[in-house]
């Protein structure tokens, strides 16, 4: 067993609010199931979720935890193009 995929998309920037609050979802998803992965992607990352994400003591949400920024530009999108990916 791997553990639930969740991801939140908005479409701004994943600010510390948006950050937070999720946290807190997590935390109360992972009493009743397992977390696999969880992902928030959004316009852009500001500096403050950086360091909130980082410094996450709980290891089964901070090991799974993702953050995405969008691509800019939505017609060269691929794969290849997520290159600012926050672990």
């Amino acid at each position: 067993e791997y553990g639930s995929i969740l991801i939140k998309i908005v479409d701004k920037v994943i600010d510390k609010s948006i950050t937070e609050d999720f946290l807190k979802s997590l935390q109360k998803y992972k009493k009743r199931d397992k977390i696999g992965l969880a992902i928030i992607i959004g316009d852009s990352i500001s500096q403050e979720s950086y360091i909130l994400a980082n410094k996450i003591k709980d290891r089964t949400i901070s090991d799974n935890l993702i953050l995405i920024e969008k691509p800019v530009n939505n017609r060269d999108y691929d794969l290849k193009s997520l290159n600012n990916v926050s672990t």
